[in-house]
């Protein structure tokens, strides 16, 4: 026990001594770059995005926190077919990428619904709750709810593989067929 606590300190010692072995031979800071004229910060709540689509909220509590989940309900162009199709959106992007897919969905006679996860895109943003899989499947299952959506088609992209997964499994009975495409981590 006593050696591993001396490896241990040693190898400490070592990490302290390269930390400031690499400060001391860093250059000085380099001058900032300037941002290109026309730059300007991003909106948190991305109203300053460009949708494909009108978007709308769904109002909710979790935790007694009111929270809007912000989505895009696509009506069909061509003959509708009676089916709803739900398109997840990976980690680190909102529904607004999503226009592409839809517009050939909604031209085959399918409603399409595009919604933005909380923390994500313009739904919410909380910083009381916790964001997981079950969570966001639970709030899109009462967004679902709330339009009268008893069965739909869901289609997942990348890290929404695990949500379209999750989604599956808490509602079956919702799930009419279950799509992932490039399911990281599913």
């Amino acid at each position: 026990m006593k050696l591993r606590m001396l490896a241990c300190s040693s190898f400490l010692g070592f990490l302290l001594g390269a930390a400031s072995t690499v400060a001391a031979q860093s250059p000085a800071a380099a001058a900032p770059v300037p941002t290109p004229p026309g730059i300007k910060p991003g909106s948190i709540n991305s109203e300053d995005v460009p949708y494909p689509y009108p978007s709308t909220n769904f109002a909710f509590k979790v935790l007694g926190e009111d929270l809007r989940m912000s989505y895009m309900d696509v009506a069909p162009t061509g003959a509708p077919n009676g089916h709803t199709v739900v398109l997840f959106h990976g980690n680190n992007f909102a529904g607004f990428y999503f226009g592409g897919p839809a517009e050939v969905l909604r031209k085959e006679g399918f409603r399409v619904i595009i919604p933005d996860q909380i923390g994500y895109g313009r739904s919410s943003k909380p910083t009381t709750i916790a964001y997981n899989f079950s969570q966001w499947a639970r709030t899109t299952k009462l967004m679902l709810d709330s339009l009268t959506i008893q069965k739909a088609m869901i289609a997942a992209h990348s890290m929404a593989g695990m949500l379209a997964a999750r989604f599956a499994t808490q509602y079956p009975a919702v799930t009419e067929r279950l799509s992932p495409c490039a399911p990281a981590g599913s």
